[in-house]
């Protein structure tokens, strides 16, 4: 029987990418295929493995510096395992992706992002080691991608400085996202705002609250934020800026599934990020997730995440360095005119499921990178 090793140090196994995509899909494809996952423990009951030629190791630390000393035994476990493919996620792997290399074990390295960049807004990395560090997983990266049997991008300006990487976006899943259930003549007089990810001023924070303000001013909104604080910012910054503001309310980390729920009643999803870091080239996997639950969408007015849409009304982008004054009025009258807004709603559910979701636009993708490297 085949085996596939999954490594991702840094996931949880209900991680979206990793497991509920291309995890899946390959269980799916490959039928007679052992697999072995390593991954971030969960108390998710999601977590059981329901099938013998399933196995995980979960591993269990508090800090970074204790992820990093588990890299031994993550690579005796693995090689134990003897897997035919390793198939490895994010920086963290690098080292150990080296490794397996030297012993002419076949590898598929996964960035996820641009890291290079992404360091750069890092608030756990010291300002004076951003750089230095940037240049190093720039390095170190595009030596794997020419030792590595297959190398996975998530973002188009990536394909230039990885010239024979596999380009795999971040599509939304129809099945698991459970589409909208709200009747789309919902009366709400209240427009109720919505982001869930990631939280820090990089990531949009100053430009939803203000927006959420202005929206104040002219009609009754309300916003709601869920998600990790991250990027230097904490959960009692972010607490003390909220004070006395009772049109934002912030409900930490939820489960996936009770997250989507109170997305299904909200009304616009927001992403408002600063064109920092790599957020510009990004698949804005956010937005499709908005849309996959029926949620018309507010972007960043970025080239990249418009090129997925092909001038189609879903949402609205918005330059977020211009005023946000007009960008208040226009989704205002955008949630008072129901018929508009109704068809927005239908539209996006009908995108997710007849045009751009993962299994018809990206997991053929994977399966024929996985047939190559087998072949060699």
């Amino acid at each position: 029987m085949r085996k596939i090793c999954i490594l991702s140090p840094v996931h949880k196994f209900t991680d979206i990418r990793v497991y509920r995509k291309e995890f899946s899909s390959l269980l799916s494809e490959f039928p007679y295929t052992s697999f072995f996952l390593v991954g971030q423990a969960s108390s998710s009951p999601e977590n059981e493995v329901l099938l013998d030629r399933v196995k995980k190791l979960e591993l269990k630390y508090k800090s970074r510096f204790q992820r990093f000393l588990l890299q031994p035994y993550i690579l005796y476990r693995i090689l134990r395992f003897n897997a035919d493919i390793y198939h490895l996620h994010n920086p963290d792997t690098i080292f150990i992706a080296m490794v397996l290399k030297l012993l002419r074990k076949k590898v598929i390295y996964d960035t996820h992002e641009d890291f290079s960049r992404k360091v750069l807004v890092r608030g756990w990395v010291p300002q004076a080691l951003r750089r230095p560090l940037s240049f190093l997983v720039s390095s170190l990266e595009l030596f794997l991608h020419n030792v590595c049997d297959g190398f996975i991008v998530t973002q188009k300006s990536q394909e230039k400085k990885f010239c024979s990487s596999t380009l795999i976006d971040n599509a939304p899943l129809v099945a698991t996202q459970k589409v909208a259930s709200r009747a789309l003549d919902d009366n709400s007089k209240i427009i109720k705002l919505i982001f869930i990810g990631g939280i820090s001023e990089d990531r949009g924070l100053g430009n939803m609250l203000k927006l959420t303000e202005k929206m104040n001013r002219r009609h009754p909104t309300k916003l709601t934020l869920i998600g990790p604080v991250i990027n230097g910012l904490s959960v009692s910054d972010l607490q003390r800026e909220l004070v006395g503001n009772r049109a934002v309310s912030y409900l930490g980390v939820l489960e996936q599934e009770r997250a989507f729920d109170i997305l299904k009643q909200s009304h616009l999803g927001l992403i408002l990020f600063n064109d920092v870091a790599d957020y510009a080239d990004i698949c804005p996997n956010k937005i499709f997730e908005y849309l996959s639950c029926g949620v018309p969408f507010v972007a960043s007015d970025f080239d990249v995440w418009k090129s997925y849409f092909d001038d189609r009304e879903l949402g609205v982008f918005f330059d977020v360095n211009k005023e946000l004054d007009s960008l208040a009025q226009s989704l205002i009258e955008l949630f008072t005119n129901r018929d508009k807004y109704n068809a927005f709603k239908q539209d996006s559910l009908d995108f997710v499921r007849n045009t751009y979701n993962w299994h018809s636009s990206e997991e053929h993708k994977l399966f024929a990178l996985y047939q190559r490297v087998m072949e060699k």
